[in-house]
């Protein structure tokens, strides 16, 4: 069963159920003796109730200024400090690098979307993977991390859940070793992937046109923080990455692939990341970027 702490407190993470109302409506004219059976028959249907909403993985949103919270036995501290001052894992709780907003994006989709393998891109200190694992519960889920040092909390996680694989010192442009892992530890089925790793323009759409023909039909592929390019930290000649393509250019890309082919069929854009969903049909090529039409003019490029 799946419970979900904030602060100390327990949501029951459920929608509400039909017969509240009934049991509310006899508790005004019932006796003592005959609200005390209704009473505790109200809480069995509730916890009925609660359990299956559970099953599901429905969640309560975290609020704006929550810090610290659990979901099962998984405990994470959210830490978006500068990346030199950012706590590790440890064994009481994952750091993740998401705010409240950006992951309720995850818990909102977790209502709807039920995948049963995940690939993220970018491990960091373990805490996106751990959260994704016990949001959505996937039968598999694998992650490719650059840095080669492995994360201890994450590899114990690892250790006890069977299905669940960690590479570090791995590229996403290693495109050999992403279709090694799809057909090898995902069963070659891939329902999500969750790009949360360079943010740099090339590596992020050799990733996509790597594991977008692989990705399952109505399939999910998000890609993180596109929009960095536009913060003003990185405007000017002497700006960080001021001589790299903005990672906006792959939304451009996206939009015109959405626009030219039957390959996509819906582009979700917010702030903190985009979601693009795959279409039922057909099969997509490997080289699907060449069928973009347009007009013979080029593309808009920041």
């Amino acid at each position: 069963m799946r419970h979900f702490r904030v602060s100390g407190a327990e949501f029951s993470n459920r929608q509400p159920h039909p017969s509240e109302t009934y049991f509310g409506r006899l508790r005004t004219n019932a006796s003592n003796d005959d609200y005390a059976a209704v009473h505790l028959r109200y809480h069995e249907i509730r916890g009925i109730w609660v359990r299956e909403q559970n099953k599901r993985g429905i969640m309560e949103l975290l609020k704006p200024d929550v810090s610290r919270f659990s979901i099962g036995e998984a405990s994470f501290v959210i830490d978006i400090s500068p990346g030199h001052n950012r706590r590790p894992s440890d064994d009481e709780a994952f750091t993740i690098v998401k705010t409240p907003d950006f992951l309720n994006r995850y818990i909102g989709l977790s209502k709807t979307l039920r995948p049963k393998s995940i690939l993220e891109l970018g491990i960091f200190q373990g805490g996106g993977f751990v959260f994704f694992d016990s949001l959505f519960s996937p039968e598999t889920i694998a992650a490719v991390e650059l840095d080669r040092t492995p994360v201890a909390p994450l590899m114990d996680w690892i250790k006890k859940h069977p299905g669940r694989f960690a590479h570090f010192g791995s590229n996403q442009t290693d495109s050999q070793l992403l279709k090694r892992i799809v057909s090898d530890e995902l069963g070659g089925a891939l329902d999500l992937v969750i790009d949360d790793a360079s943010h740099l323009y090339e590596a992020t759409r050799l990733s996509f046109e790597t594991l977008f023909p692989l990705l399952a039909p109505s399939g999910h592929y998000v890609i993180e923080d596109w929009a960095w390019a536009h913060a003003p930290l990185y405007q000017g000649d002497k700006a960080p990455f001021a001589g790299r393509p903005a990672l906006t250019n792959l939304i451009f890309d996206l939009v015109l692939l959405h626009g030219s082919t039957p390959f996509i069929a819906a582009i979700n854009i917010f702030k903190t990341m985009v979601v693009v969903q795959k279409a039922t049909a057909p099969a997509v090529p490997n080289d699907f970027w060449s069928l973009i039409r347009n007009r013979g003019k080029e593309a808009p490029r920041i």
